[in-house]
């Protein structure tokens, strides 16, 4: 009777845990931006016709940039952060304009940030219903001049409350929008991209196991429709173990493309390996290689990684009770063999 009685109660616990989600995801849902921004060019805007800032500086001048945010509802308050943002490059080869965890790029003279002299970078707006605000950061462009191009966004997003912990349920939404922004200098022309294989390791990714090569691009410039040919070789050998072809990726200036590579969904075996990816963006051709070694302890680990990514939670917990079950039936058989066993005696 113990034994039903625990199983019982842990149906129902698993039965609340999921229909908590449900109702979370629902609320959720149900709640909008509630807001819209509109660029307002000022001096150095190339073209105002444009969505985005395309700005053409001199040395040592300033400009501003602007940006009305308004409030769409007619009876809520709205708190809003309005941030400058240095571009990046996701892993997928999009050019970011939303905020990351990832340190700025060393590489770059100058990132978009840098350019707002003694102003925060972060401000933080109230609106009252159907009201709006323009938010203003002015740019002082270095003394020297600027070499390449500078990319970043104005992002805006509704403060919604604090984030889920690991401890909550449901989902956690970020309302946001950004205004890509691009500063360069006039007669600044002829750059060429810089790019290096700075480093590849496993990685596992949804229960499959593949490779994370960094290739960085040193330049700043910005730099599309990138075709990628990416061949995996045991080393000394010519024979490639795989092979990945990826069309119409970009990179941002001074930035790092974390190219996803895959193998099989499979763990590389320790050894030594080699692997060569060739990138082509109209006329320049890029040609990187790099050896690496997998150990026997970083294999182990990702298989142990693999198996656990591998199957959901609700696995488990079915793979939990199956155990409970076959315990029972077990203690009730037992049982059955004494009380049979008593009668005969």
């Amino acid at each position: 009777m113990k034994i039903k009685k625990w199983l019982s109660i842990v149906v129902v616990l698993i039965a609340v845990a999921l229909s908590s989600g449900m109702v979370s995801q629902v609320k959720a849902a149900d709640t909008g931006a509630d807001f819209t921004i509109i660029p307002q060019f000022g001096a150095g805007q190339v073209a105002d016709q444009v969505s985005y800032y395309s700005l053409k500086t001199k040395p040592g001048q300033q400009y501003p940039l602007t940006v009305t945010v308004k409030n769409l509802s007619s009876t809520k308050k709205l708190a809003l952060t309005v941030s400058l943002i240095a571009a990046t490059t996701t892993d997928q080869g999009v050019v970011n304009y939303t905020p990351t965890t990832a340190a700025p790029d060393k590489s770059a003279p100058f990132l978009l940030p840098d350019l707002a002299q003694d102003q925060a970078t972060v401000k933080t707006i109230t609106l009252a219903p159907a009201t709006s605000q323009q938010v203003t950061y002015q740019l002082t462009m270095p003394a020297q001049p600027l070499v390449g191009t500078i990319l970043g966004s104005i992002y805006v997003q509704r403060k919604t409350g604090a984030p889920a912990t690991k401890n909550q349920l449901g989902i956690h939404n970020q309302f946001a929008m950004a205004l890509p922004v691009m500063v360069v200098e006039a007669g600044q022309a002829g750059l060429t991209p810089k790019l290096s294989l700075t480093g590849v390791k496993p990685k596992t990714s949804g229960g499959v196991a593949d490779l994370v090569a960094s290739i960085h691009n040193r330049m700043p410039v910005l730099f599309g429709q990138i075709n990628i040919t990416a061949r995996l070789y045991h080393a000394g050998s010519t024979k490639a173990l795989f092979q990945q072809d990826n069309q119409n990726y970009e990179m941002a200036p001074n930035s790092t493309l974390n190219y996803q590579f895959a193998t099989g969904g499979k763990s590389l075996a320790p050894g030594d390996y080699r692997l060569k990816i060739k990138l082509v963006s109209g006329a320049s051709t890029f040609d990187l290689q790099r050896d690496f070694t997998i150990a026997r302890t970083t294999a182990k680990t990702t298989n142990q990684q693999l198996i656990q990514k591998r199957l959901p939670w609700w696995v488990w917990v079915v793979l939990a009770l199956a155990l409970v079950a076959v315990g029972a039936l077990i203690f009730i058989g037992i049982r059955l063999r004494e009380i049979k066993s008593h009668f005969k005696h």
